[in-house]
């Protein structure tokens, strides 16, 4: 059994339905916190086999505070710290965290994503397919699954300014899965 993602994919309008939600979220946050924070990076938080999907920023204030709260760290901690959206200040700003803001995974992500996940499902279900199978077809979607938001962010880089947010000049946009472990966010804001 080998499923077709670009098939999903244009069912779904999934690319664009996330650039359109993402896109929207960001005005309103911006909207929303009219503050004199430096923002330093803006990410997708995912977990596409644990059902999450969330938009994070973070600020130097809030990452120095990090730093200042944890005392002496090395290069590697420190850099998971800044760049580990589990530590952020604005994590998962579209939830209910901020009430005004739309919600991307309840109106875009989870009503799409659910019926992947519900694939996902049922590939695990089916007792037929080896565990190979299960296990490939898994990684084919995942891996079309992070093209898609790869095609989004080149989109947000290309298309969006964020004006109104204050920033830094080496602004980072990327996105970092559930697994991810330093090398694979240091690989990712590298490129």
């Amino acid at each position: 059994m080998k499923l077709d993602w670009s098939k999903i994919e244009k069912e779904l309008d999934f690319e664009e339905s996330l650039y359109n939600a993402t896109t929207e979220s960001i005005t309103e946050f911006i909207s929303l916190n009219q503050t004199q924070e430096t923002f330093y990076a803006f990410a997708f938080d995912y977990g596409i086999d644990h059902n999450h999907f969330g938009l994070c920023f973070n600020t130097i204030e809030h990452y120095n505070n990090l730093i200042s709260n944890n005392g002496k760290v090395n290069s590697d901690e420190a850099f998971e710290l800044k760049f580990n959206t589990g530590n952020w200040k604005y994590q998962f700003f579209n939830s209910e965290n901020f009430p005004t803001v739309k919600n991307i995974w309840n109106l875009i992500v989870g009503e799409k994503i659910a019926h992947l996940y519900k694939t996902f499902e049922e590939i695990e279900l089916n007792e037929s397919l080896s565990e190979e199978t299960i296990t490939k077809t898994i990684e084919y979607l995942s891996n079309d699954y992070e093209n898609s938001l790869k095609n989004v962010i080149q989109r947000i880089k290309n298309n969006i300014n964020f004006t109104g947010l204050k920033k830094v000049d080496d602004f980072n946009i990327y996105y970092i899965e559930f697994y991810d472990g330093i090398l694979d966010i240091r690989d990712r804001i590298m490129n």
